[in-house]
């Protein structure tokens, strides 16, 4: 990955493997067999991996420009366009629109607002400056950072993506499950959890600029953990529901924060975040697995959720100490 955006750039990764994961969006569209929908979405989070790291190493370069954090912000409008990707779905398909058409007429829109917005990316990537003298250290000419930095990169990545799958993945379920709520009623949890998130987002900037980065981080952490374990363990439902915002508006600040980190590294370009990234694509597997596991047994949803979630999130205390 870091040897293409060496070699494309940034803004030109970013064009072309958007258009790739919109080849990948329109054959989950068109496939009438199963094997067909399984090639187009490996091809979707293959090609999103590219576009992931190009986007976010635009968005540090972006902050460093202006001397003051952006990525929180960025990382808020993603949250926001799920939110609106979940309503034009659900439109759609009340509407009658057929999941054919909707995918892809989404992946032309797709790559026609890529094209456009293309213009107004930075044209010419920026290098990371090696902060150690000639013949000290891991150099620019090396691939990417030192091996025990990327194995911490890779948990660091982990251990925050179990934090918020957590919250977002069994938040509707803790409600259904655990407390006796309608599936109408147990959405609110994910709603509580997503609005939480994108008002973390939106302010995390200032808060960093303000207390510092590394102070956030640390104190955003917290406030995640102390959110899941009261989610999990409280059994009032607005309590509850409190609690999975607070999560929400904790865990905000975590994902920007590394991606932001790992961009300024030195090495290959893409390197350090690719083992970032390798680790946050690991846990969106790993993570609700091991919930789902242990909320089948007689553990109850939130036990699970706490019981996972809390040590995830010491252990990535520990980790981004080192980072």
């Amino acid at each position: 990955m870091s040897r293409q955006i060496v070699r494309l750039g940034t803004r030109r990764v970013l064009v072309v493997y958007m258009a790739a994961c919109a080849a990948g969006l329109s054959i989950v569209g068109a496939a009438t067999v199963w094997p067909l929908v399984l090639i187009g979405l490996a091809s979707l989070a293959m090609f999103d991996v590219f576009v992931d790291v190009a986007m976010n190493m635009q968005a540090s370069w972006l902050s460093a420009r202006r001397h003051r954090p952006v990525m929180n912000r960025l990382h808020g409008l993603w949250s926001l366009g799920t939110l609106l990707g979940g309503a034009v779905a659900s439109s759609a398909a009340a509407a009658g629109v057929s999941l054919r058409v909707h995918l892809i007429g989404s992946a032309v829109v797709l790559v026609l607002m890529a094209t456009f917005l293309s213009r107004w990316l930075l044209a010419a990537d920026e290098s990371v400056p090696d902060p150690e003298p000639a013949g000290a250290g891991w150099h620019l000419t090396r691939p990417g950072p030192p091996p025990l930095r990327s194995v911490e990169l890779v948990l660091a990545g982990f251990f925050a993506v179990v934090i918020e799958a957590a919250a977002m993945n069994w938040a509707a379920f803790r409600l259904t499950e655990d407390l006796g709520a309608s599936a109408g009623a147990g959405a609110t949890a994910y709603v509580a959890v997503t609005v939480g998130m994108v008002l973390g987002r939106f302010f995390g900037d200032t808060a960093a600029h303000r207390v510092g980065s590394t102070r956030l981080l640390r104190t955003s952490t917290v406030v995640a953990a102390t959110g899941l374990g009261v989610a999990g363990l409280v059994d009032v439902r607005a309590i509850t529901l409190g609690g999975f915002a607070l999560a929400g508006v904790g865990a905000a600040t975590m994902i920007p924060k590394l991606y932001d980190d790992a961009a300024k590294m030195p090495g290959r370009s893409g390197a350090a975040l690719g083992s970032l990234t390798a680790g946050i694509r690991t846990s969106s597997l790993v993570a609700p697995i091991a919930i789902g596991v242990l909320g089948s047994t007689s553990l109850s949803v939130g036990s699970a959720i706490a019981l996972v979630s809390v040590p995830s999130a010491a252990a990535f205390l520990m980790v981004t100490r080192r980072l």
